[in-house]
């Protein structure tokens, strides 16, 4: 009996497809990133960045610090001789860009694009440290900071000056960032023991946080999607129906987040510590141990900055138009079977990976263009990596072969060995049947079409193992 041809053709394929689709189980999807840093032209902790475009970005910090990049290099400038500790700024249809940094002491200073390059101090109705500014849709200004301290600009009638408004937290606690709604009146502040207080176009009010911890970072995209980050590790969330708490990757405090949508979130923290969230949160690898205290970005980019005059910068990749296919199969006895159940992820991108089919096939779509690695991962297997060069609006092919885990023959060998043993039996079961008279009449039944010995004709030995091996005797 030819048991290989049993178990690579009859057998083989369909329980080799079920092992390796249970082995697939369990693998994991890993993600790097690409963060770099950027000379800075100054060694002060620089404490918050933003802008307008990749092209117009402002980071400040101790010392009066105060940078611009103008998309090539960093350059500082001049006006403030306090610590700084937030900064905003808009898009200006007259004069380009328009920018406010608040700092200790009360400190405001504004910047109005000017040749000189030099930031002028504004009136401030408050001596108390100032910590965080941000603009709504409606033309207000912020700006909130120590003992609970809140102030309102309107940026379309400059001359009204900055004015205290009335915070409803009777303990005056610190306030240590705000987010502004770009296309709407509302605006979040968040300080010290979880306190939160919203601003709905009329007036500020308190929310349940849930938490006591220390909130450091605010950022939403809309009214009813807003993040909010602090000390160990703590991200909360509100959809607009209240604030729940988010499951972090870290125990290290966040300190500012931002993002270009729901799905494209980032937060940054001590010990050069960089989330990114699309629909979980996950560490990316800043390159830096320093602090981190602010982070912001563009479509085409995100600038992190903190201790030492760090800055670093991740640029936006290209189109996700590119898609991906292929098969995984691995040589299992001689035979090539498709490797079931297995993830394939592409290494530095945040699109969702792909599981192999029971044919072994897969499909990844929304690849940039350009070089990437991919990964096929399964229990018991060495990760496989591959690199593929996507272009733009392609569908290409990329392929796996893959080793199996040793165990697999081994079952592979014991199922055939069983096999082999059900078959044999069944065989002698049939051969008892019939006595050897009624094999024999059979045999000479069969052999009277035949013209034995007779040259040219089917000899008596050809015929007797024919109709042995079509009785499966043989």
């Amino acid at each position: 009996m030819n048991t290989g041809c049993v178990k690579a053709r009859l057998w083989g394929p369909t329980l080799i497809a079920g092992l390796l689709f249970l082995w697939g189980f369990g693998a994991t999807h890993l993600y790097a990133a690409d963060w770099t840093a950027q000379a800075s032209s100054s060694t002060a902790t620089l404490r918050a960045v933003s802008g307008t475009a990749n092209d117009a970005v402002f980071a400040v910090g101790d010392d009066g610090t105060i940078l611009r990049f103008d998309g090539t290099v960093w350059a500082p400038m001049s006006g403030a001789a306090v610590d700084l500790r937030g900064i905003w700024a808009k898009p200006d249809p007259d004069i380009g860009v328009k920018a406010f940094s608040v700092g200790m002491g009360g400190w405001i200073y504004r910047y109005d694009n000017n040749a000189s390059g030099v930031w002028m101090a504004m009136p401030s109705p408050t001596g108390d440290q100032l910590r965080s500014m941000d603009g709504t849709g409606e033309g207000t200004v912020f700006a909130v900071g120590g003992n609970g301290v809140i102030l309102r600009h309107d940026s379309t009638e400059p001359a009204s000056g900055w004015k205290s408004e009335t915070n409803p937290d009777p303990n005056d606690t610190i306030l240590w960032d705000l987010w502004g709604c770009s296309d709407c009146a509302a605006a979040v502040a968040v300080g010290f023991y979880g306190v939160i207080l919203r601003y709905d176009g009329l007036a500020w009010n308190e929310m349940v946080s849930g938490t006591s911890e220390f909130l450091l970072g605010v950022w939403g995209g809309g009214e009813s999607d807003v993040f909010a980050v602090g000390n160990n590790g703590t991200i909360l969330h509100n959809d607009g129906t209240g604030w729940e708490p988010m499951e972090s990757p870290v125990s290290a405090n966040l300190r500012s987040v931002w993002g270009r949508s729901a799905t494209d979130v980032y937060a940054v923290g001590d010990g050069g510590v960089i989330l990114h969230y699309d629909g979980v949160w996950a560490v990316e690898d800043s390159g830096t141990t320093e602090i981190l205290n602010g982070v912001w970005g563009t479509p085409d980019g995100v600038f992190a900055v903190g201790g030492k005059g760090t800055i670093l910068y991740k640029g936006a990749p290209g189109p996700t138009t590119a898609t991906l296919n292929g098969a995984a199969t691995a040589v299992i006895a001689g035979e090539t079977v498709p490797v079931a159940g297995a993830v394939v992820s592409v290494l530095g991108c945040d699109i969702p990976s792909a599981e192999t089919g029971e044919d072994g096939q897969y499909t990844l779509a929304g690849l940039r263009e350009g070089t990437h690695t991919l990964l096929i991962e399964a229990p018991g297997m060495d990760p496989v990596p591959q690199s593929v060069q996507v272009a733009e609006g392609a569908t290409q092919t990329a392929d796996f072969d893959v080793d199996p885990p040793p165990w697999i023959e081994t079952v592979v060998d014991d199922q055939v060995a069983a096999l082999n043993a059900e078959i044999d039996g069944l065989k002698t079961e049939i051969a008892g049947m019939y006595t050897q008279e009624e094999r024999d009449a059979a045999v000479s039944a069969a052999l009277a079409p035949f013209d034995v010995g007779v040259p040219g004709k089917v000899g008596l030995e050809e015929a007797i193992h024919a109709l042995e091996v079509s009785a499966g005797v043989k």
